[in-house]
């Protein structure tokens, strides 16, 4: 069962995980608009970016229109930035371990794949009413190294958003403007 007694959050079974991915409206195909916004300690005030998400093959592809254009891809090891002057920049996700936490996490909703959210999270689902948090925590020594956890939240069956909490207190709040 998926409801947890008065909205307090409850760990989440592989059965619970893919009750709540078998009702979400996602397709592993679909592009996702996305706003970002960073609060940082290291910012004046807060950094807006604008862009779409996307699966392609085994690869998570973030590209961004706003403040500058640029196309993230996160493979299973790497991310490669590729800006449109065709200039391009590889480095290990170990490197950026919140860009690996993204990846294992969104792919694995995309792919509606509770299984591979168990392989590197562990996770909390909170459900008040027709709201719903799904609270992932790495696992994985290398995801864990900056990112405290990443909350996913919506409502019904539209994923709306999601917040990443950094290790250094830094948050990470993306909103969806479509459903994902």
């Amino acid at each position: 069962m998926l409801s947890p007694v008065n909205g307090a959050p409850t760990d989440a079974s592989n059965d619970a995980l893919g009750a709540l991915l078998d009702r979400l409206d996602i397709h592993a195909e679909k592009r996702i608009e996305f706003v970002e916004t960073r609060h940082s300690d290291l910012l004046d005030e807060p950094l807006e970016v604008r862009g779409v998400l996307y699966r392609k093959d085994k690869q998570l592809v973030r590209e961004t229109t706003s403040p500058r254009e640029e196309t993230h891809t996160l493979s299973e090891r790497h991310v490669e930035i590729r800006n449109p002057a065709g200039h391009r920049q590889r480095f290990s996700l170990r490197r950026a371990p919140e860009l690996g936490v993204l990846r294992q996490a969104l792919l694995a909703i995309l792919e509606q794949d509770p299984e591979g959210l168990d392989q590197h999270f562990s996770s909390t689902i909170t459900e008040e009413d027709a709201d719903w948090t799904l609270t992932l925590v790495p696992t994985d020594e290398d995801l864990g190294k900056r990112v405290e956890r990443l909350e996913l939240f919506g409502a019904e069956h539209r994923i709306e958003g999601m917040r990443m909490v950094l290790d250094d207190g830094e948050v990470i709040e993306t909103h969806f403007k479509s459903d994902p």
